[in-house]
């Protein structure tokens, strides 16, 4: 006969074996399930940062085929979903790309506060510009740093 003190001992060592399993499956299972998260929420960032560079391109080369800030785009927001989506993108991505695809970004603030008060306006005339025009050689630039942060997908 086993005495009542081995068999709740016993019983004991089995709860405190249960436990300790049941809390690195727990955080085994939690670590998995947050990775998997992470590589999808930094898949979908990916896809939106793509379209918003697609995006600022486009107006980019409207406002540099027509020599005038595009009309009509004045609520535009590029800067608001960068910086949710930057997070996501600064942990996935390689420093270098990040880096040539934030550069890009810094850019549309100005951008939209050129939109929001310039809209149809033909660029202004600078004649100390090597393009003839500040407004002019801004989109250049823009382009510019919107087609390197491009090439990053690639």
């Amino acid at each position: 006969m086993i005495a009542p003190l081995a068999t709740d001992t016993t019983a004991a060592w089995f709860g405190v074996i249960g436990v300790i399993v049941g809390a690195l499956v727990t955080g085994v299972v939690s670590f998995a399930l947050e990775r998997c998260r992470q590589r999808r929420e930094y898949r979908l960032s990916l896809q939106l940062v793509k379209a918003d560079i697609e995006d600022v391109l486009r107006v980019t080369k409207d406002a540099l085929d027509h020599e005038k800030w595009p009309p009509g785009l004045g609520r535009k927001d590029w800067v608001t979903p960068w910086s949710v989506r930057c997070g996501p993108l600064a942990s996935g991505m390689k420093a270098d790309a990040f880096k040539t695809v934030a550069t890009a970004f810094a850019y549309t603030q100005q951008v939209e506060s050129g939109l929001a008060t310039k809209g149809d306006q033909a660029f202004d005339e600078e004649p100390e510009s090597p393009v003839g025009s500040r407004d002019k050689e801004f989109f250049l630039d823009v382009k510019d740093a919107f087609k390197r942060a491009l090439d990053t997908f690639r």
